[in-house]
């Protein structure tokens, strides 16, 4: 296992590395929420589905309930 600590010889170097980290995490966050809306947008559709399927569902039961009344 390598050893990944870094040594810094003034202020501005780890002032510029936590910069750095702070645009990474920035990335990353985007990046996910970027994915969080692929995936809501990719379900849309079935979405879509299921309101249709519950309107057909509640017509026809309703159809059905009527034909049996008369």
């Amino acid at each position: 296992m390598k050893n990944n600590k870094k040594t810094y010889n003034s202020l501005k170097e780890i002032s510029n590395d936590l910069k750095v980290l702070n645009l990474q995490r920035e990335i990353a966050f985007e990046e996910l929420k970027l994915m969080k809306n692929n995936i809501q947008k990719s379900l849309e559709p079935y979405s879509y589905f299921n309101s249709v399927l519950k309107f057909v569902s509640k017509y026809g039961a309703i159809a059905i309930i009527r034909k049996i009344i008369k």
